[in-house]
């Protein structure tokens, strides 16, 4: 969580996904507080990747 706390203080409005095989339900949380706009968990697939992308692209259009 400290790399997202540095991207989102130089970069504010980037789009942050943070993909982890190490999760709890309280990181998460704070994850997305801190302004991640997805946690997906490992394991996952490529259409997991995908959609994300896909709907975090067109949410910030």
């Amino acid at each position: 969580l400290e790399v997202l706390k540095k991207i989102k203080s130089r970069w504010p409005d980037m789009i942050v996904i943070i993909i982890t095989g190490y999760s709890t339900i309280s990181t998460a949380v704070q994850a997305i507080k801190l302004g991640a706009y997805e946690y997906i968990e490992k394991p996952f697939t490529p259409e997991d990747i995908l959609t994300t992308v896909n709907k975090a692209f067109n949410d910030n259009n």
